[in-house]
């Protein structure tokens, strides 16, 4: 068997061996990103490794690597970089605009979109009643009464306890508070209350959290004179005053008091002035909402049928009455 000419393939290994030295000397020249693998060589091929994605030229001349442009790569590289800062900086700047829209439209007191207005949650609270002293605050229906008392923040119920003497009408209510104080509160109901077979009264009470609340300032000042208007207190002008109330409000809890009334009967409404005996009282006529007649008319009407009640018995003209004699029983 003849033997094989291998000539032509040493030939081909020896033009890419020209060709990988010369692609060598283009790496000592100055490209970085190439450089010949010592390792990875040998004597019928050298390796030349790329560090980053290259362009190849495979022609007659054997295998012949493109040299990159640094200088492109640069300056895409700072396009995009420029871009970004500019995109960052239209960001900047449009957030800048809506904090100080947000500030010029932002009302004078604080706000939040799952808060209640102030002046909204003291009309409820005081609806048909009033307020204590700051103290509590109260409302009424034709059926209870419901006093809200401010006590402080840490309240538990284990820290409460609340008594009824049904023979005095008393009302009785101790508050422990921090570093072992008392807040003890010992008061006689203006009215009687409604018994219970379970109880002295229907008395029931919680400790409820106040809700989260804003205020505008001219709103709360307004609702407060409404409210103090209709008592025997004087209204409060002091602006200082009412931002120390809602400051108060906001560091406190309710104790949440809620008595049912004695009625003469179903068909007779009576609306307290006042919750308990020296408190402060409210006008009837101004502060019962719920009244289905007018005031002023049914006072007037009182007023009619008591002085008419008042002659008849001033014109009563006694009779004499002959008793019949005890024999002749």
């Amino acid at each position: 068997m003849a033997g094989i000419d291998y000539s032509k393939w040493d030939k081909m290994v020896a033009e890419m061996s020209s060709s990988d030295d010369d692609n060598t000397n283009d790496n000592d020249n100055g490209d970085e990103d190439v450089y010949h693998d010592a390792a990875l060589s040998s004597k019928h091929a050298n390796v030349t490794r790329l560090q980053k994605p290259s362009s190849v030229t495979i022609g007659p001349q054997g295998v012949t690597i493109n040299p990159t442009s640094t200088t492109n790569t640069k300056s895409s590289l700072q396009h995009v970089q420029s871009n970004c800062n500019a995109d960052s900086n239209n960001a900047q700047n449009a957030n800048d605009e809506e904090k100080k829209q947000e500030i010029e439209h932002k009302p004078m007191s604080s706000s939040s979109s799952i808060s209640t207005d102030l002046s909204s949650l003291l009309s409820g609270w005081t609806h048909n009643g009033g307020v204590h002293n700051f103290d509590y605050l109260w409302s009424q229906t034709a059926e209870e009464i419901v006093i809200r008392f401010l006590v402080p923040l840490h309240t538990k119920a284990k820290h409460v306890q609340i008594g009824f003497e049904k023979d005095k009408n008393e009302f009785h209510c101790t508050v422990l508070a921090q570093h072992g104080r008392e807040w003890i509160l010992n008061k006689r109901f203006a009215r009687k209350l409604k018994e219970s077979v379970e109880e002295e009264a229907k008395l029931e009470w919680e400790l409820c959290n106040v809700d989260i609340f804003n205020y505008n300032h001219d709103a709360l000042k307004h609702t407060m004179q409404e409210i103090l208007a209709a008592s025997d207190v004087k209204a409060v002008d002091d602006d200082k005053v009412l931002i120390q109330y809602a400051q108060r409000l906001s560091e406190c809890r309710f104790l949440k008091v809620t008595v049912e009334k004695e009625r003469i009967n179903e068909r007779i409404i009576e609306w307290w002035d006042h919750v308990f005996v020296d408190d402060t009282k409210i006008d009837l006529k101004r502060r019962i909402k719920d009244r289905k007649t007018d005031a002023c008319k049914m006072n007037d009407v009182w007023k009619s049928a008591h002085q008419q009640f008042k002659q008849k018995v001033a014109n009563f003209e006694p009779h004499e009455i002959v008793l019949p004699d005890e024999d002749t029983k």
